[in-house]
């Protein structure tokens, strides 16, 4: 069986960090490792992370300073020895045979790059997370990948990791639009097997919501060569993202003011093709 190597960045989550675990533990798939990364934690992380440790030698636990998620994350990749990856945030859980079924797709189908599965939203909320499927075109227009997906160690390394810049949010999409190409093939597999937690304030969504304009821009930006061709793909994220469950129930008034936000930002990015930032 290929190995996986389970990565779970962890930082002051001593309350949540044992259900994530667990969810590993009870895979109905063996052959893996977790990698714990510690990234500075003022709590009791790593005491919990410890005492899977203890319990299972398959647990690892890293403990460094605090570089962010996507440093953590590069930490994990550095000490993982497992074929293929399966990043997992600290708070959030997958279901028992998500490793499984990951792995037979990847047997029977080599030529995949990635397996990720359907989702739920838990903990302040409790509801399917109804993400549009995989296509490239809506890759370029939004992140409809969760982190939470499995690709190989070596493929990881070949697209230069995470980028350790984007601390604030949105390292996954960019390091997805580095992983996979148009050619690609994605897997979906239809059964909900990951669980993301809903926090009452300060969530990870609410937060993107927040910076998106910032975040998009950055993407945008550094990747001229993607999106010069495809300004009409970029257009498409705000229809798409407020297609995603309608997390917030925005207004329409407020959708059109975002649309109008986001259309300025296309143009300022793409107004002019000197402009420094597409160099």
């Amino acid at each position: 069986m290929p190995k996986i190597s389970v990565i779970v960045p962890s930082y002051n989550v001593e309350a949540f960090l044992a259900e994530a675990l667990d969810s590993v533990l009870n895979q109905t798939y063996s052959d893996w490792e977790c990698i714990i990364v510690d990234d500075g934690s003022k709590d009791g992380t790593w005491k919990v992370a410890a005492e899977y440790c203890s319990r299972d030698s398959r647990f690892k636990l890293v403990r460094q300073e605090n570089k962010g998620l996507p440093g953590a994350r590069n930490t994990g990749l550095d000490n993982a020895s497992g074929e293929f990856i399966l990043p997992l945030d600290a708070d959030d859980r997958i279901g028992p045979e998500y490793m499984a079924m990951a792995m037979e797709v990847f047997e029977k189908q080599p030529d995949t790059k990635l397996v990720y599965c359907k989702a739920s939203l838990f903990g302040s909320v409790d509801a399917p997370w109804n993400l549009p499927e995989y296509s490239y075109d809506r890759l370029i227009a939004i992140n409809h990948i969760f982190c939470t997906c499995f690709y190989r160690r070596t493929d990881a390394m070949t697209a230069g990791r995470y980028d350790e810049t984007f601390r604030t949010g949105y390292e996954d999409w960019d390091f997805l639009l580095r992983l996979l190409g148009p050619e690609d093939k994605v897997v979906r597999l239809d059964k909900v097997l990951f669980h993301y937690r809903q926090h009452s304030k300060g969530s990870a969504i609410t937060e993107a919501l927040r910076k998106e304009e910032a975040l998009i821009g950055r993407i945008v930006a550094k990747y001229p060569e993607i999106y010069r061709p495809h300004q009409d793909k970029i257009i498409q994220y705000m229809r798409a993202f407020n297609e995603l469950n309608d997390l917030k129930n925005r207004r329409e008034q407020s959708k059109r003011k975002r649309k109008l936000k986001f259309k300025s930002l296309i143009d300022k990015v793409f107004r002019n093709e000197k402009q420094d930032c597409l160099h």
